[in-house]
């Protein structure tokens, strides 16, 4: 054997060992567990893209997104990703086959949305994501008018794809449609897109969007259910503007409105639940009703599942609470609201560790705010972390939930022994509220707080009285470990046992 030939053997052999070397996705041994594989019957949908001159037609993209997952998703033997997690993938340069084993599923739809006057384009394409190629594809050049019909065409063509042939029940839900007027679905899908943003403003504008549905088709059921959502929303953001009583009244109207309209729609189930938490502050009557019936007719809608484990652990069933949202991440797990809910109720069961592993993976998926830096502060207070407490309060520039971050302040400066400062900061946070005998809203409850870290107990207790109303949320706080310093309080036990759920763990 010639040594040219004696070279390239040894290569081969040094190429072949390296390669034995590495593991199946390229990286050094040690090599982990291989991802699992993708179902053939997986599949995600990603964000349309808006090629529309008028950039505020987006929501027609968007709606048109979220319409076809939500169709798809009720389809059992299909696995949908959900709008959380293709959110991440919003217009993607990766290619399929990239995105397939990012999202491990076996096919993805993609396509564009082009409004002109009146007239509207849709282009949609299916790959198969291993291989990036068309499965199936289709152009619809339509009025605007058309719009279910044209979500209601690529929802079925790429459920029959997937899964094959339809059963009736399944063509039935997907070819359902909640208005027979195109107007009233143009605002409906308008008035998701501001209410998805969470905030006052939109919150409004969301709100006259879905009441100009309702006017243009009083058996919009689905609009009903939103306008109740709404207003659920406001009531547990407290955003300003909205009358409690009003939007309780309004709430629990519209979303009665819905159901006697189709009382098979779980979205108007969940909206109940949300409005009846504030109906009934005391006892929650209804509430857990409403969330089990929302989550019997839609076992995979991951909010219902989040808004039901949050009554849950208001009702005192911890068990229940945290069986429930490990179920709504399991259908969305990349939804970071979800993961900082339930550290709040691993927070108050004291299981420190998975509250700051929690926290970790909702600040990974989505930018910290305010409060759940101050959450994770608390959480390493508890663990004895003051060092990481510290970075977490000073990493916070933001003036949201300032009371939260001030209450972690007030803690920590207490456990270093400067009670002076811990003091002041009580003071400071009090001093913003409004003067006795006025009435506060919940967020007084983290204020107490600051007086419960140096055991002021009269003065926290003060405070916890004056909220209104006076029911579970203000009991659920009270469970928080910031007041352990005067859980002994007689008058701090005594406001705690008034309001206490019965068998609450």
């Amino acid at each position: 054997m010639g040594p040219s030939r004696l070279v390239l053997v040894g290569c081969l052999t040094l190429a072949a060992k390296a390669l034995a070397a590495q593991c199946p996705d390229g990286t050094p041994p040690p090599c982990g567990p291989p991802p699992p594989r993708a179902s053939p019957r997986s599949v995600a949908v990603l964000y349309f893209v808006n090629r529309s001159a008028d950039s505020s037609t987006i929501y027609l993209a968007d709606g048109l997104t979220d319409e076809i997952i939500q169709r798809l998703t009720r389809i059992e033997r299909l696995e949908v990703k959900s709008r959380t997690t293709v959110e991440r993938y919003r217009l993607s340069a990766s290619p399929p086959d990239s995105l397939g084993r990012a999202l491990r599923v076996a096919y993805l739809v993609s396509g564009a949305v082009q409004r002109s006057g009146r007239r509207l384009r849709v282009s949609v394409e299916l790959l198969r994501a291993r291989t990036g190629l068309v499965s199936w594809a289709a152009h619809f050049d339509r009025y605007d008018a058309d719009m279910l019909d044209i979500q209601t065409a690529i929802a079925d063509t790429v459920a029959q794809e997937v899964v094959g042939r339809l059963l009736p029940g399944e063509r039935a839900v997907l070819t359902q449609r909640p208005t027979r007027d195109p107007a009233a679905w143009d605002r409906f899908l308008r008035g998701n897109f501001l209410l998805a943003r969470r905030n006052a403003d939109d919150g409004r504008l969301a709100i006259r969007d879905f009441e100009t549905a309702v006017r243009l088709d009083p058996s919009f059921p689905a609009a009903h259910a939103r306008i109740a959502l709404t207003y659920g929303v406001a009531l547990d953001l407290g955003w300003p503007g909205f009358d409690t009583r009003a939007s309780i009244q309004t709430g629990l109207a519209e979303s009665a409105r819905a159901l006697e309209l189709d009382s098979t729609l779980a979205d108007a189930w969940t909206a109940r639940g949300y409005i009846l938490r504030y109906a009934n502050p005391r006892t929650y009557a209804g509430v857990r009703a409403a969330f089990a019936r929302a989550i019997a007719l839609a076992p995979r809608d991951a909010e219902a599942h989040l808004q039901f484990g949050w009554a849950l652990e208001h009702l005192g069933d911890r068990t229940g609470a945290l069986t429930t949202l490990y179920r709504a991440i399991e259908l969305d797990p990349e939804r970071a609201i979800t993961r900082s809910t339930l550290a709040w109720v691993l927070f108050n069961a004291r299981r420190v560790p998975e509250v700051i592993a929690q926290m970790d993976t909702s600040i990974a998926m989505q930018p910290p705010t305010a409060s759940t830096l101050a959450l994770r502060a608390w959480a390493r207070l508890l663990a004895g972390d003051t060092a990481g407490a510290r970075a977490d309060l000073q990493a916070n520039r933001s003036d949201e939930q300032p009371a939260l971050t001030g209450s972690a302040l007030a803690a920590l400066a207490a456990r270093q022994g400067d009670s002076a400062t811990a003091r002041a900061i009580a003071d400071r946070l009090a001093a913003q509220l409004p003067a006795a005998p006025a009435r506060l809203t919940w967020r007084a409850s983290v204020v107490a707080l600051t007086y419960a870290a140096t055991g002021q107990a009269e003065r926290a207790v003060d405070l916890l009285e004056r909220i209104e109303p006076q029911g579970l949320s203000a009991w659920w706080i009270t469970n928080h470990p910031g007041f352990d310093p005067i859980r002994g309080d007689p008058r701090f036990a005594s406001f705690v046992a008034t309001l206490a759920p019965p068998g609450s763990q």
